[in-house]
């Protein structure tokens, strides 16, 4: 037999916790960094939106950096606004 009448709900809806969710994108963010032994990298989290900054020894680093971010989830978008040390970066390119 069909019927188009709703069926009650017996589970309540989840209560919203703001930025809950948030403080585990930063948190995982974060750990995934220490995991590749990134340091001087800072994260925020706007929503789920993540910023990264800082400074970093190359651009390959810099990319593993918002890569890593990308890969958490939750994550809607990645400002990548690490800048890239330009002393290490002449030194080696002198080589």
């Amino acid at each position: 037999m069909k019927t188009d009448t709703p069926m009650p709900c017996d589970i309540d809806p989840p209560t919203y916790q703001p930025n809950r969710g948030f403080e585990a994108i930063k948190t995982e963010v974060e750990a995934a960094l220490s995991q590749r032994s990134v340091t001087g990298v800072t994260v925020e989290v706007s929503g789920a939106d993540v910023t990264l900054s800082g400074h970093v020894a190359s651009r390959s680093e810099r990319q593993l950096v918002g890569l890593a971010a990308w890969g958490t989830p939750g994550v809607r978008k990645v400002i990548n606004d690490i800048l890239v040390d330009e002393l290490q970066t002449s030194n080696t390119s002198a080589v």
